[in-house]
């Protein structure tokens, strides 16, 4: 995977391949390639950020008008860029929160459904925007119950799933990503946009993607890109099969 400032094309395999030196996508320093991810937090760490970060703690999140990092006119310029929208298109954004990003989703023209696990997210992006933007739409669904995706969002139908400062608070990501290549269309794109752990003081490091999540972020996908919101902060990664 390289950094950059238009998508880069890789060839497809077993990963992302590389050239013969590449910028590391965790931290952004040269690193040879064939370099190993080590494997992600076992089932015992899973359970305990799944429990840290359930519905309950979102629903109380949300219901107090709490979000994330807003959305600027930089980031979604440089969203732009990468994915190319046109009109017709459908996206997907998982984990909206209260759905400041769904919302420019629509505003680029794509249909765009927004999904949460908390109500009180869902109940707060169709008070703000039912009626306002058009082409958005929002249902509650746990993105980490398979039976949930399943019954309520529609495979191989999007070409665009994003997630953004989602990802981390998954527990099982591996599962995550195989959700996400189920639901995109052929030549479809996963935009991630998230803190990266070693970025951050210790005591907020679980808010951000380690090596590991990186690596399992970006294994399988014959295609992608990275680019930075700005310099250590929120990383985008734009992944395609």
């Amino acid at each position: 995977m390289t950094a950059a400032s238009h998508p880069t094309e890789q060839a497809p395999g077993n990963g992302l391949s590389a050239p013969e030196s590449v910028q590391n996508p965790v931290s952004g320093t040269e690193r040879r390639p064939g370099g190993e991810f080590g494997p992600q937090a076992g089932a015992e760490g899973r359970e305990a950020l799944r429990e840290q970060y359930a519905a309950a703690h979102w629903d109380r999140h949300f219901a107090a008008g709490k979000g994330f990092r807003p959305v600027d006119q930089a980031e979604m310029r440089l969203l732009t860029e990468h994915v190319q929208p046109r009109p017709g298109q459908r996206a997907l954004d998982v984990g909206c929160g209260l759905g400041g990003y769904a919302a420019q989703l629509a505003g680029l023209g794509y249909e765009t459904l927004a999904v949460d696990w908390a109500g009180s997210s869902i109940a707060a992006v169709r008070d703000r925007y039912t009626g306002v933007v058009p082409g958005l739409e929002a249902m509650h669904v746990d993105f980490e119950d398979d039976l949930a995706v399943a019954a309520s969002v529609p495979s191989g139908a999007f070409s665009l799933v994003t997630m953004r400062l989602v990802l981390a608070f998954m527990a099982d990501k591996p599962a995550a990503a195989a959700r996400v290549r189920g639901l995109l269309a052929p030549g479809g794109a996963w935009v991630v946009t998230s803190s990266l752990a070693e970025d951050l003081p210790p005591e907020r490091a679980h808010i951000g993607l380690t090596r590991d999540d990186v690596g399992v972020l970006t294994e399988g996908w014959g295609r992608g890109c990275w680019y930075d919101l700005e310099p250590r902060g929120l990383r985008c990664f734009v992944l395609r099969a």
